[in-house]
């Protein structure tokens, strides 16, 4: 996932992963990529809104990590980056590393 914005759905969200079951998951290696930029903003007149982006995709991510010892889960901060697509094609190839080798 590419700067996910789970301020909308932060209570839908975590309450879906925490559904999860194990048995559902079956042990199977899953990897998941997920990353922010440390400007990323929808609403630019709020100053903590970066903060927001970054907290609630860290915690996030902790709970998916969380899930099962075969989750690999990483979590990458841009220090700068924004929510767009040219941050996103930037950290692209990060993304492409982890999930294609071992």
């Amino acid at each position: 996932m590419f700067s996910p914005a789970f301020w909308f759905a932060e209570t839908a969200m975590k309450t879906l992963i925490a559904a999860t079951s194990r048995d559902f998951l079956m042990d199977l290696p899953v990897k998941i990529y997920m990353d922010i930029g440390t400007n990323e903003s929808s609403d630019p007149s709020n100053p903590a809104f970066p903060a927001l982006y970054h907290d609630l995709a860290a915690d996030i991510a902790d709970q998916l990590q969380q899930l099962s010892p075969a989750v690999s889960c990483r979590f990458d901060v841009d220090h700068g980056g924004i929510h767009s697509e040219s941050a996103w094609a930037a950290r692209f190839p990060a993304f492409l590393d982890y999930c294609f080798t071992n």
